[in-house]
């Protein structure tokens, strides 16, 4: 039956997943003395192989509904990327996406403003704050975060949206308005 074959395709995938995560943990394990060999030719190659193999578990494992497992390898990507600020904040912001996930909206929300501190010059990163906020019902600070997303990208439709629906929910349908026209000229 068509549901059958969902379920088989889930859990093939679901395997698969598992698959990857293992060989990322024997990479990273059996390629340790690659990221300390490859610090002597580029100082940012090692901690940038290293991050990319912990992103990529911690995403695995996300994926995977395996949480503690995801804070786990996010929490070491974050620390192992100390050079690289828009690889740090990048990780902080995928942290704070899985926090969201989870319902936990305190943490999610701490995270996603250190990625904004790291990289202040990413609308991207405000407008997440932003559309968290605005999930939250906390349409003030939603609006306070994608007009600093607006001050560095006044070209960018889904800032628009996000201020015409969160003034929306505060009834300021005059503002509302204007930003949903904003929105329909991109």
């Amino acid at each position: 039956s068509m549901i059958d074959n969902e379920i088989d395709f889930a859990q093939n995938a679901n395997n698969e997943l598992k698959e990857i995560i293992q060989e990322l943990e024997t990479s990273l394990r059996d390629h340790e003395n690659t990221f300390i060999k490859a610090r002597g030719t580029d100082p940012d190659q090692a901690p940038r192989l290293k991050w990319s193999v912990l992103t990529y578990l911690a995403m695995a494992y996300k994926k995977m509904k395996d949480f503690k497992m995801a804070h786990e390898y996010f929490e070491k990507a974050v620390r192992t990327q100390t050079n690289i600020l828009k690889l740090r904040a990048q990780s902080y912001n995928d942290w704070a996406l899985l926090y969201l996930e989870e319902g936990v909206f305190h943490e999610a929300t701490e995270r996603f403003i250190v990625s904004t501190h790291l990289q202040p010059g990413n609308s991207q990163y405000y407008m997440t704050v932003a559309n968290s906020l605005y999930k939250y019902n906390n349409f003030d600070g939603a609006i306070r975060f994608y007009n600093k997303a607006k001050k560095l990208d006044k070209e960018n439709p889904g800032i628009y949206s996000g201020l015409a629906f969160s003034y929306k929910k505060k009834n300021d349908i005059q503002t509302a308005n204007q930003n949903l026209k904003l929105f329909k000229e991109y």
